[in-house]
């Protein structure tokens, strides 16, 4: 009788072993492939994953052809205008000088204003 009470009882081993065989999901036991070792989900819980490295994205290159690197460029230019607006001289932007007297000239000659007036061209 004694002996009865003692397998029934849950602090025997064969009972712990059953229960613990019934707790442990199969599907959570894990091999890790270095070690050979077992893990439960309680192990895990208790283990901290390890950050994720995320690949980072290379920089595209595009393609560029000789025609699409020659940014044109912009110079400046003094132009000598009439009261109709048509364009009389052109002179470079360092001749500024240059390009008021030939207007203080040409209204003293024709007798009409003339005046100068930056000209921005794409060469």
């Amino acid at each position: 009788m004694s002996k009865k009470t003692s397998e029934s009882s849950p602090e025997s081993p064969k009972t712990q072993e059953k229960e613990n065989l019934k707790t442990i999901d199969q599907a959570t036991v894990k091999k890790t492939a270095d070690s050979g070792v077992e893990k439960t989900a309680s192990a895990e819980k208790n283990s901290v994953p390890a950050p994720v490295k995320r690949a980072r994205k290379k920089a595209v290159k595009t393609a560029t052809s000789s025609a699409d690197s020659a940014q044109p460029v912009l110079k400046a230019y003094w132009g000598v205008f009439n009261p109709q607006m048509l364009q009389v001289a052109q002179y470079d932007y360092s001749d500024e000088q240059d390009a008021k007297k030939t207007a203080d000239d040409l209204t003293e000659k024709k007798k009409t204003p003339h005046f100068i007036q930056i000209i921005k061209k794409m060469t």
